[in-house]
């Protein structure tokens, strides 16, 4: 699926842009590295070397310092689905983006 056309009248929730490094989980097992470069309260965008499949939940990890240790560690872990995904096009190494849907809780 194409990525929609970006118009601000398009947009449930404002988009901030952002650079994190961020882990990828899905498939129950597998993970990817990535870059979410913006999120909303609705989801987030990622760029990643492998593509991911739409409709695959997933879990965003993010890694960070935390002051009783010296080493990284798991900060907070969040679930999506896929809604959409696409091929960037350009010189070197492949590189695909991602659009993920912030899974609400249902209790």
């Amino acid at each position: 699926m194409e990525r929609p056309q970006e118009t601000t009248d398009a947009r449930r929730y404002p988009r901030l842009e952002c650079l994190a490094p961020v882990r990828v989980r899905y498939a129950g097992w597998r993970v990817q590295f990535a870059r979410m470069v913006d999120h909303s309260d609705g989801g987030f965008r990622v760029l990643s070397r492998s593509a991911f499949e739409e409709g695959a939940q997933v879990e965003l990890v993010f890694e960070g310092f935390v002051p009783e240790g010296s080493a990284l560690s798991l900060l907070e872990t969040y679930v999506g689905v896929v809604r959409w995904t696409r091929k960037v096009e350009g010189p070197g190494l492949p590189l695909f983006e991602a659009g993920i849907e912030w899974v609400r809780d249902s209790s």
